[in-house]
C-alpha cells in the first residue's frame, strides 16, 4: 500500500469513526440535549450536562436550584406544600453562584419561569468559577460538536437504554419525583450525632479559613452584585423564594473558631440590604432554627441534613415562619452569634 493510499484510508477511517460517534449521540441523545429521552429511561445522573437537557425540553413552569442542600426536596412535596403547578430540580452539588446563574438564565431563556426556589449557600458566593459546559447552556448549535463527539457521551450512550434491565423504575435514579436526590445512599442510622462528631474529628474541616477575611467579603459582595441581584431585579415576573440551609450548629461553632462567622453574617445582610426592596422575592433563614440545627440525629456531618428536613423547610416556607424582615435581620443575626457561644 502506498503512502498515500495510507493516508487516504487512515483519514477514511477517522471520518467514518467520527460521524459513528455523533449519529450514535444524536440519536441516543443521553442528555437529552435535542428531544425527550426515547431509547431509553431518563437518568438523573451528570447534572452539568443533563440540567441543559431538561432545561430545553420539558414541561416546566417552576425551578428549585441550589447545592446539595437542595438535592433532597421531594417533586410532590414542592407542587402539593408550595402549589407550584410544574416544578423541575436543576441542583449543582457544590455550585457556585455563577453556576446556578447559568443554569437558571438558560431555564428563564427557554421556558415561562413563575418561581424560582434557590437554596443559597454563602460559600457559593466566593468565586466566579464556572465548570459548567457552557457550549449546552448558550443556544449555539454550532459548538454542540463538542457533545456529539464526546467519548463520554457515547459511554452513556451505550449504556443508558440497557439500565432499566438492571435499575428499577422506581430508584431515585430513575424517578422525577426524586430526580438527583442522595438520601436513599444512606441508612437511616447515618444520621446520628456520634457519627456527625466523628467524622469532624477524622477530617479537616475548612469553611473558608485559608482565606483573608476582609477579601472573601469583597468577593462575595461583588458576585451578589453581578449574578444574584440581576436574576431578582430583571425577572420581575417571577417569584423567587431564596433560603438559607439549616447546616448544624458545628458549622457556625467552627466559624466562629476560624474568625469567619462575622463576614458570613455580613454577607447575609448585605443579600438582605440588596433585594428586600424587590416585590418578587421573600427570604427565608432556616440557620437559626435551633430546634433543627442542635439536633445532631439530623445530620450525616456537619452541613448534610436528613430529607425530611427539606419537607420541614417546605412546610415553615408555606406558613411564612423564618421569613427574614427589616424588623428581624438584626434580631436573627444576634441570635445565631449567640447559639455558636452555647
Amino acid at each position: 500500500m502506498t503512502y498515500i493510499k495510507s493516508i487516504q484510508l487512515f483519514i477514511l477511517t477517522s471520518i467514518t469513526i467520527v460521524l459513528t460517534i455523533t449519529i450514535i449521540n444524536f440519536v441516543i441523545d443521553p442528555f437529552q440535549q435535542y428531544k425527550k429521552a426515547t431509547f431509553h429511561k431518563t437518568v438523573f445522573m451528570k447534572n452539568f450536562y443533563l440540567n441543559a437537557g431538561l432545561i430545553k425540553n420539558y414541561n416546566y413552569d417552576s425551578v428549585v436550584i441550589g447545592s446539595s442542600m437542595t438535592q433532597n426536596f421531594i417533586i410532590n412535596d414542592i407542587h402539593t406544600i408550595l402549589e407550584y403547578k410544574k416544578p423541575i430540580k436543576l441542583p449543582i452539588a457544590g455550585g457556585t453562584i455563577i453556576e446556578h446563574y447559568t443554569v437558571l438564565e438558560s431555564a428563564i431563556k427557554s421556558k415561562k419561569v413563575k418561581n424560582v426556589l434557590l437554596g443559597l449557600d454563602v460559600f457559593s458566593l466566593k468565586t466566579s468559577t464556572n465548570r459548567l459546559p457552557a457550549y449546552l447552556y448558550d443556544y449555539n448549535i454550532f459548538n454542540d460538536y463538542l457533545y456529539l463527539v464526546s467519548i463520554d457521551t457515547l459511554k452513556r450512550s451505550l449504556l443508558y437504554p440497557f439500565l432499566h434491565y438492571t435499575i428499577k423504575a422506581t430508584h431515585p435514579r430513575m424517578n422525577y419525583n426524586l430526580m438527583f436526590q442522595w438520601q436513599h445512599n444512606f441508612k437511616e442510622n447515618d444520621f446520628n450525632a456520634t457519627k456527625v462528631i466523628n467524622n469532624i474529628k477524622k477530617k479537616s474541616i475548612n469553611l473558608d479559613s485559608q482565606k483573608d477575611q476582609d477579601n472573601l467579603l469583597k468577593d462575595r459582595i461583588s458576585n451578589v452584585d453581578k449574578f444574584l441581584v440581576p436574576l431578582v431585579k430583571n425577572n420581575p415576573n417571577i417569584n423567587y423564594i431564596i433560603f438559607y440551609p439549616p447546616y448544624s450548629i458545628l458549622t457556625y461553632s467552627k466559624m466562629e473558631e476560624d474568625g469567619s462567622l462575622d463576614g458570613f453574617i455580613e454577607t447575609k445582610k448585605y443579600i438582605f440590604q440588596k433585594l428586600h426592596k424587590y416585590n418578587n422575592i421573600k427570604l427565608f433563614d432556616f440557620q437559626v432554627a435551633n430546634n433543627i440545627t442542635h439536633n445532631l440525629n439530623n445530620y450525616k456531618d456537619m452541613t448534610h441534613y436528613h430529607q425530611k428536613i427539606n419537607t420541614w423547610m417546605l412546610e415553615k416556607i408555606k406558613q411564612n415562619q423564618f421569613l427574614i424582615t427589616k424588623d428581624n435581620i438584626e434580631k436573627y443575626s444576634i441570635e445565631l452569634k449567640n447559639q455558636t457561644n452555647k
